[in-house]
């Protein structure tokens, strides 16, 4: 919990509500302006980085990627 967080996606992809889990945990949701990023799609290339921002319950992703 508050910690920032690079993910590194080694494959692209994008999702309508993307959810993120770590080591075979609970899957995270992945927010952009403290809202859900059902909108626009999340999408990143493979071996994109995104950084996040994880509170313990929600990744807050920290500017625009795509």
């Amino acid at each position: 919990a508050n910690t920032m967080v690079p993910l590194k996606f080694t494959s692209g992809n994008s999702a309508e509500t993307p959810t993120v889990a770590f080591n075979g945990g609970t899957a995270r949701a992945i927010k952009l302006g403290g809202t859900a990023s059902a909108a626009a799609k999340f999408t990143l290339a493979a071996n994109g980085v995104a950084l996040f921002f994880f509170d313990g319950t929600v990744l807050h992703q920290i500017g625009v990627y795509s």
